[in-house]
């Protein structure tokens, strides 16, 4: 769905191995310092895992949002659900970036007082939920959208069947892509070119 955009795929993975790691090594000082005030050693480690969730989640929730509004065919009932998807990933990914980046902003301007833990503890929550009404918005959409063409993103290739007669070449592009029920979905036109 990224139009194979590696650099946008490649910054994504790179910012969520560093959110990972980052987790893992916060964890790991969790239990060898037991008192929070020790831990104000590693503010730019907690920074560096603090902004790349933020940016993570800001950068997902948008580049969801821009290709999907590539992705719209003209057909009413695929564009709808297409809309659906888009308010889907708004949601989702608002609310998640909203805790992410009040989490960074608590912490980087309280350092004093653990109030940015209340938005880091509600972060792996909303992140769950996130992921649930996701997953069950899936089977409402497919309901809603029963009679609807599926969007699998394939890519269609034409096939092209030139005639010439008097100087006029007349082809018929077919284009064709997966379909629903009888398993493909095909359309027809002809384009002249005068030679």
């Amino acid at each position: 769905m990224s139009d194979k955009n590696k650099s946008l795929v490649t910054l994504i993975a790179l910012l969520s191995t560093i959110q990972l790691v980052t987790g893992w090594v916060m964890t790991g000082l969790g239990y060898k310092y037991r008192l929070f005030a020790d831990l104000s050693h590693y503010k730019a480690l907690i920074t560096t895992s603090l902004t790349s969730s933020a940016v993570t989640d800001v950068l997902i929730a948008i580049s969801l949002c821009y290709y999907l509004n590539h992705r719209r065919s003209g057909v009413k009932s695929t564009d709808t659900l297409v809309q659906k998807l888009i308010i889907y990933s708004i949601n989702c990914g608002i609310l998640c970036s909203l805790v992410a980046v009040l989490g960074l902003i608590t912490f980087l301007t309280m350092p004093n007082n653990l109030i940015n833990f209340a938005f880091n503890f509600v972060l792996g929550k909303v992140y769950s939920n996130s992921l649930l009404s996701t997953l069950n918005a899936r089977s409402h959409l497919r309901e809603a959208h029963k009679g609807a063409i599926a969007l699998d993103f394939v890519e269609t290739k034409p096939s092209y069947a030139p005639h010439q007669s008097s100087g006029v070449t007349v082809t018929t592009v077919t284009e064709s892509s997966p379909g629903h029920q009888d398993g493909k979905y095909t359309q027809e036109y002809k384009v002249a070119e005068v030679a």
